[in-house]
């Protein structure tokens, strides 16, 4: 192979991140190379992200840690309203809805979805901790905030059926999100509007 090792393991690494692959990996990792200043701060930057950056243990968002925060800014601020959740696919999810500015509740980030072709693909959800939730803090209602795809759908149909046992309102996005449609690509007006026209499930 023409390239050294450590560029290989180098673009390797870069293509197995989401959304890259490996022609586009190759680029990355060459335009690095050229830019050495660039370099330092990006390992700078990722070293500070394995130092200081902490996952929230009730929604899973990551925070800064800090001696005074035991979970994110978002689950300890006194003005969220601690009875509703939110639960989506990702943290881009997140900052979306939050962008909006028109929702107070908290947050709860699953960590994918069901894929139609892989059934046993729930496992790897963040299913039980939502559960918990539920159970300690007396939660009332519950938004699934999924993308309006095969994949959305089953996970909405999988988690309704879970959550039926608990005495909890179900509501999920209004059909404001386009079919096939990402949260996170959504602008603010949708999400807005989706919220604020949500169904009970």
């Amino acid at each position: 192979m023409l390239l050294p090792l450590p560029i290989q393991n180098l673009i390797e690494k870069i293509s197995k991140l989401p959304g890259i692959g490996k022609r586009q990996a190759t680029r990355i990792v060459f335009y690095l190379i050229s830019r050495k200043e660039e370099l330092r701060e990006i390992i700078k930057s990722l070293s500070l992200i394995e130092k200081e950056i902490v996952i929230c243990p009730d929604c899973f968002f990551p925070f800064q840690k800090s001696p005074n925060l035991k979970k994110c800014p978002i689950c300890c601020h006194p003005k969220r309203n601690k009875n509703i959740i939110c639960v989506v696919e990702k943290e881009t999810d997140l900052l979306t809805i939050e962008e909006t500015r028109k929702f107070n509740g908290l947050y709860h980030i699953l960590g994918g979805l069901i894929s139609p072709v892989d059934p046993q693909s729930y496992k790897n959800l963040r299913i039980k901790r939502l559960l918990e939730r539920i159970k300690e803090n007396k939660i009332k209602e519950i938004i699934l905030a999924f993308p309006l795809t095969p994949q959305g759908e089953i996970t909405s149909l999988y988690l309704e059926r879970i959550l039926k046992k608990y005495q909890v309102k179900i509501t999920a996005l209004a059909k404001g999100i386009p079919s096939g449609g990402e949260i996170e690509f959504a602008d603010p007006q949708t999400i807005e509007s989706a919220f604020k026209h949500r169904e009970s499930l």
